[in-house]
């Protein structure tokens, strides 16, 4: 795994090229945030100053978008998994706490099992956000879908401005990594497996159509150390209008994780 750094030593600014970090904050445990279907890096572009000095905040650069522009985005979970997770595990030698929001939920969650099944240490907090539990997460398989049907779904998700919605630009780089997610989504199969454990805490947003609390709350059944089911304000993309809730949801997580990761290797080493 290739790990290019940065001005200071045994902080990296890319591994692979896959996670990208977005501030350097030395020794701080670091945080890997997961976009939803159609997004990119930059959605989680303010989070490195917004978090500074409590998490050094990275996130996935998935192909077929920003740096990855000229790959082709990828339609199968495993593929991309087995991708990010490779590349997370050299971020293990400190803290790491997962956040995936919608889509970014379902990655998150299988990274943290490919850590484990490989015999790395566990993240010491995985947060999902508007994303249903894997096992309600009911799909037909694959669905064609015109240009027309991703602008619907786009519309109907909400966080979107009307305006880039009529930018022909805007929609050319949108719309083909939109649709490959959605058909890796749509191929998803979640394989039953022991619960996770690490920490693990959920937001529903009160007003989500796409994610209805009662499918966020199902992850419970996934970790053996279930921290609960956070709700906050707004629909699919309350991360637009409410982003200071996530991150004080975010925030706790990582104390939380940070305290149990030490108390743990205090048991092991003492």
């Amino acid at each position: 795994m290739t790990v290019r750094h940065g001005g200071s030593a045994g902080s990296p600014v890319t591994v692979g090229k896959a996670w990208s970090r977005l501030a350097p904050v030395s020794g701080a445990p670091r945080l890997l945030c997961l976009h939803h279907a159609g997004g990119n890096a930059g959605f989680f572009g303010a989070w490195g100053r917004d978090l500074a000095g409590r998490c050094e905040v990275w996130t996935a650069n998935l192909p077929g978008r920003r740096e990855r522009f000229a790959e082709p985005p990828v339609t199968d979970a495993d593929t991309l998994v087995a991708e990010l997770a490779a590349a997370a595990a050299d971020l293990l030698d400190r803290p790491m706490v997962i956040f995936g929001h919608s889509m970014g939920g379902l990655l998150g969650f299988e990274i943290t099992r490919r850590l484990l099944k490989q015999g790395h240490p566990p993240p010491a907090a995985l947060v999902i956000s508007a994303c249903k539990a894997p096992q309600v997460h009911a799909s037909d398989g694959p669905q064609p879908r015109d240009e027309a049907d991703l602008i619907k779904i786009l519309r109907s998700w909400g966080g979107t401005p009307a305006e880039l919605m009529a930018d022909r630009e805007f929609l050319d780089l949108v719309l083909p990594p939109l649709r490959a997610d959605l058909m890796l989504c749509d191929a998803y199969r979640y394989q039953p497996g022991p619960p996770l454990p690490t920490p693990l805490t959920a937001v529903a947003a009160a007003g989500d159509e796409v994610a209805p609390e009662r499918d966020v709350a199902a992850w419970a059944v996934h970790s053996h150390r279930w921290r609960g089911l956070r709700q906050v304000p707004g629909g699919h993309f309350y991360l637009s209008s409410a982003r200071h809730l996530a991150l004080d949801v975010v925030a706790a997580a990582v104390t939380d994780g940070v305290r149990e990761f030490d108390h743990a290797l205090d048991e092991r080493d003492g």
